[in-house]
C-alpha cells in the first residue's frame, strides 16, 4: 500500500483544526459578552428537522398515538432536554 500523498490535507486534521478555530472564537465572543456567541449556542442546541421527524414517526408507530399528540410529544420532550425546536416544521400533514 502506497503512503499518502504528503501535499494531500489529511480530512480530519482539516476537520480539527476548523473544529478548534471555531472553538476559539467562541469562546473570545463569551469572554466579551459578545452576542453572537449566544447565537452559536442557541443554533447548536436545535433539534434537526430529520431527528425530529423521526421522534414524530416513533411516537406515532411505537406508541400508537395520533399525529398531532406525537408531534406535540416530541416537541415536549426536545424543550425538556433544553433542544430548541425553533426551526421545525411541525406541521401534522408532513406525517
Amino acid at each position: 500500500m502506497a503512503d499518502p500523498d504528503p501535499e494531500t490535507p489529511d480530512p480530519l486534521k482539516l476537520a480539527v483544526a476548523e473544529q478548534n478555530m471555531a472553538e476559539a472564537q467562541l469562546e473570545t465572543w463569551l469572554s466579551q459578552g459578545d452576542s453572537r456567541a449566544v447565537a452559536v449556542v442557541k443554533k447548536q442546541r436545535c433539534v434537526s428537522q430529520e431527528t425530529f421527524d423521526a421522534a414524530v414517526r416513533e411516537n406515532i408507530d411505537e406508541f400508537e398515538m395520533e399525529v398531532q399528540e406525537a408531534v406535540d410529544d416530541a416537541k415536549t420532550q426536545f424543550e425538556l432536554q433544553g433542544v430548541g425546536c425553533d426551526d421545525i416544521v411541525a406541521d401534522v400533514a408532513r406525517y
